[in-house]
């Protein structure tokens, strides 16, 4: 448990003990505990279990807890006092809080000039979303290129649009899972299903431009999705069900063995629903727009010395979806595997590494509906295998308090293929098979300068090359 002693005449002062908890009786982890008297200010966080012990109180002061998502809890505690303090329990706040990202407890410069907001545990539980895409709606300038949940809209209208920028189908934001990118390879639209919902610890949101950090995409901002760790062992579930045979379930679970962790997590989700079409305009070829959602992933780490940690994850996702006749529908699948390391060292910096790959599927097809609503022929069917490799690399460095450097080099390497074949008639009439390659590199380096209190001046820059090659087209 973290703390800080005060040591006058070689004896130590007597303290206070107490524990922080919500409105459900449950311990609140981190919660941030500062006691100011005319001494100055000490800081200390609460443990797994809530509890926290404060030395050095006997003259007296302010007693000031918070933790993101909850409203702030002042007390004043008298001078002398050395005892066990009941229970502070901490109400969630009316709304979203802004807060100040902070990376290490020593670095007191934000990374990036920008707006930055942050979404804990305790906020999405108590949101009441099943899809994550809902949860980030709470988040002011967050918007997707359609209204419709990502639970049963078409994948590719899922685009993500911060502060208004984006706004249409390829994304002008990135979306990253521990620092690997989501979007997808093909088109830059976001599989948000990919991640199951009780798999995340907080959701970080970075509004506006952050392309010298976070990659040519990331022109409208960032949205990185953290998991959870396995300090201790965990197991969390949970299941829903609702009308027009809808369940949906979602697990998260985790065990430490030695120096290793092991995490798993995944979700599963149906529904039937409805005919979308007024019942005295409907015909035989109307049926139900069901869609049905399948995403799991599984995590090994290991702790490398006091400041180091490496992991190895796969995943694998899958969705599909009835569009509302027996011709009209789209599928996708997806595998993938991710490698991460993360190092820091005081005099060095941190240091972090990401390799990943993987492969996707994406099929769909479309008809044409006779005008009684009673016989439909097929008209196109698109097939889009893609496959991505890629790298990314940062390193970073507090410098005298008042220069925050980064810089980071990443890579990729993209191979696109669209097979798209035309019906008339149910006969096949035309087949366009296209395809190609795009590699990427890029390089950026940034240097966040405290000059003055209050007074943050940002230099930065980056350098991408692209290139598109080994391009087929074919009729």
């Amino acid at each position: 448990m973290a703390g800080l002693a005060t040591r006058v005449r070689g004896k130590e002062h007597a303290g206070l003990n107490g524990t922080v908890v919500d409105t459900t009786g449950a311990p609140i982890q981190g919660a941030q505990i500062e006691f100011r008297s005319a001494a100055g200010v000490v800081v200390v966080g609460s443990d797994e279990k809530g509890h926290f012990r404060l030395e050095g109180t006997e003259a007296g002061g302010t007693l000031v807890l918070s933790f993101a998502g909850f409203a702030t809890v002042s007390r004043e505690i008298r001078a002398h006092t050395s005892a066990e303090i009941p229970q502070i329990v901490l109400v969630p706040a009316p709304g979203l809080q802004r807060i100040e990202v902070q990376g290490t407890s020593g670095d007191r410069i934000p990374a990036v000039p920008t707006s930055q907001y942050e979404i804990p545990a305790q906020e999405i539980e108590l949101s009441g979303s099943m899809a994550v895409d809902d949860v980030l709606r709470e988040v002011p300038g967050f918007s997707t290129f359609r209204r419709s949940s990502s639970l049963f809209a078409n994948p590719t209208s899922q685009g993500i649009s911060l502060r208004g920028v984006g706004a249409s189908a390829t994304s002008r934001s990135s979306v990253l899972l521990d620092g690997t990118p989501l979007n997808d390879p093909f088109g830059g639209w976001v599989y948000w299903a990919r991640v199951p919902k009780q798999a995340i610890e907080t959701m970080e949101v970075v509004n506006g431009g952050a392309s010298d950090l976070y990659g040519g995409g990331a022109l409208g901002g960032v949205v990185n999705l953290r998991t959870k760790t396995a300090e201790e062992a965990y197991a969390t579930g949970e299941f829903s069900y609702g009308n027009m045979y809808t369940p949906d379930f979602s697990f998260s679970a985790g065990t430490p063995i030695g120096k290793w962790s092991l995490n798993g997590a995944g979700q599963a989700y149906q529904t039937n629903g409805y005919i979308s079409v007024p019942p005295d305009q409907r015909g035989s070829v109307d049926t139900d727009l069901g869609s049905g959602i399948l995403s799991g992933m599984l995590e090994a780490s290991r702790r490398v010395g006091e400041r180091g940690q490496f992991f190895v994850r796969t995943s694998g996702f899958g969705d599909s979806s009835k569009n509302g006749t027996p011709l009209q529908n789209n599928d996708t699948t997806i595998w993938e595997v991710d490698l991460g390391a993360d190092w820091s060292s005081t005099e060095a910096g941190n240091f972090s590494a990401r390799l990943y790959g993987s492969r996707e599927l994406y099929h769909q097809t479309f008809s044409s509906i006779a005008p009684n609503r009673d016989s439909e022929s097929l008209t196109d069917v698109q097939r889009n295998p893609s496959q991505q490799v890629g790298f990314v690399g940062t390193w970073s460095r507090l410098i005298e308090e008042k220069h925050k450097v980064s810089a980071g080099v990443e890579a990729m390497n993209v191979r696109g293929h669209s097979e798209e074949a035309n019906y008339h008639l149910g006969v096949e009439t035309a087949l366009v098979d296209a395809g190609g390659r795009q590699p990427t590199f890029g390089v950026f380096a940034q240097d966040a300068f405290l000059f003055a209190r209050g007074w943050l001046l940002t230099f930065g820059g980056r350098l991408d090359a692209w290139n598109n090659n080994s391009g087929y087209q074919m009729r």
